[in-house]
């Protein structure tokens, strides 16, 4: 890992932390929910309580299909770059409502607009990314999943709601200052015929070396001769190719809303307070959770270049499997303290290893299996799908857990845990990170 982003400059580096900021906050803002729901101990029986700490988990999510509907659009047409001054307006004017007046779910349905466009990062940081070492900066990337919430955490520990929400608000600023100063993607210039500023962008990214970047964009514009051409929203979506794969990978990403990994990053320390019995403090091992899935998701950055994607993720729901059983085994069958340690020590690990099938690895193999010329549409309506669903998981689950104990619906994701890796098995395709026009030949 560390050798690949040695091949990285510093300019890239930045751009790609400036970026990476976004996924910082989406974990942030989803731990921030959780603390508060415990906090006000709004995970009582009553139906009122129960029906209001559900509004709050889930208000977070409520519009994220807009962003991811509408980021595509946005980025074709004014820009990659423009995406993130949006992305942290609205974490600016969020974070502010929150700051200033606490109303915690009107602010996060403002917020869930920004972690549906945040999606767009993979965008940014495929293009200005150098193929070598292209897939350990995105796995790095993700690690700010688990950095953010470490720092919700850590903010916890030490401040007030209320000062979080403050200093989460100064930090948007300090991001919106960061972006004036990375570029274009030169992608997006050489789509527009603006060669001299792709040659500009790829100066500021790469150095000096003239001869080298006049190569890499002859190289570009001969991958986009070779692509097809765009079509409009209502040309895609008519074409039947286009539904072919839409409803292929619709049925993964209901399969994947369903495994877990949204109910276990929503409601970690309502999990936690039902598990813990060693007299440790929920939010020291909420912090502890956060830091076992910020190492194992930096770890996952060496798989990427080494080992077959498809590979990967069916190893990991495996674990997946194994985990959820084990937690289930044990708050069914024992209320021991060994048994919640090992149901501890699993949740952790099961947080990571959710993440690197369900938000990582997953969305790079479904793209590379996209055609060119379908990838953009079919990727946005996608994530538009999988946020209505978790919306609704995320939504209910408050309401299921009166009804069903925790260790039935550690078994209900289990047993979508096995039929995620029998779908992956027989129905996606390999890639080796080959992204090849149109998507043809790819098993060669």
């Amino acid at each position: 890992m560390l050798k690949d982003i040695k091949l990285v400059s510093v300019n890239e580096l930045f751009a790609s932390i400036v970026t990476a900021f976004t996924f910082f906050y989406m974990a942030f803002d989803t731990q921030f929910s959780t603390i508060v729901i415990v906090e006000l101990k709004l995970n009582a029986n009553t139906s009122s309580e129960v029906e209001e700490e559900s509004w709050i988990g889930s208000s977070g999510l409520i519009f994220s299909f807009v962003g991811c509907l509408i980021q595509g659009y946005l980025a074709d047409k004014f820009g990659r770059k423009i995406l993130f001054y949006i992305i942290y307006t609205i974490q600016f004017v969020g974070w502010f409502i929150i700051s200033e007046t606490m109303y915690i779910i009107g602010a996060r349905m403002l917020l869930s607009i920004a972690t549906g466009l945040s999606f767009s990062n993979a965008i940014y940081t495929v293009e200005i990314i150098r193929s070598e070492c292209r897939g350990t900066i995105v796995q790095v990337q993700s690690s700010f999943f688990g950095l953010g919430a470490i720092c919700m955490y850590f903010f916890h520990s030490c401040f007030a709601l209320k000062t979080i929400s403050s200093v989460a608000t100064i930090f948007a600023i300090i991001l919106l200052i960061c972006v004036v100063f990375i570029p274009e993607t030169p992608y997006w210039y050489l789509l527009r015929k603006q060669r001299e500023n792709a040659f500009k962008s790829l100066v500021w990214l790469r150095g000096l070396n003239l001869d080298r970047i006049e190569i890499e964009i002859r190289e570009i514009e001969n991958n986009l001769d070779k692509t097809d051409k765009s079509l409009s929203i209502m040309q895609t979506i008519s074409n039947i190719r286009w539904w072919k794969y839409f409803l292929k990978f619709s049925t993964y990403i209901v399969l994947l809303e369903f495994s877990g990994y949204g109910v276990f990053f929503m409601y970690t320390l309502q999990i936690i307070t039902e598990i813990n019995r060693t007299g440790i403090k929920n939010n020291t091992i909420g912090t502890l959770f956060s830091v076992v899935s910020f190492v194992i998701l930096m770890w996952s950055a060496t798989l990427v270049e080494k080992f077959k994607r498809k590979n990967i993720i069916i190893c990991f729901n495996f674990i997946n499997l194994l985990l959820l059983l084990a937690i289930a085994f044990c708050e069914f069958y024992s209320q021991s303290l060994f048994s919640s340690i090992i149901s501890l020590i699993s949740a952790s690990i099961f947080e990571a290893t959710v993440t690197i099938t369900g938000c990582i690895l997953s969305w790079i193999i479904i793209s590379e299996n996209l055609p060119t010329e379908l990838r953009a549409t079919v990727h946005a309506f996608l994530c538009a799908e999988g946020y209505i669903w978790y919306f609704f998981i995320i939504k209910f689950y408050p309401i299921i857990r009166t009804f069903v104990s925790l260790s039935y619906v550690m078994i209900s994701f289990a047993f979508v845990s096995v039929l995620n890796v029998i779908w992956i098995y027989f129905c996606v395709k390999e890639t080796r990170g080959i992204i090849l026009p149109g998507n043809k030949n790819i098993e060669h």
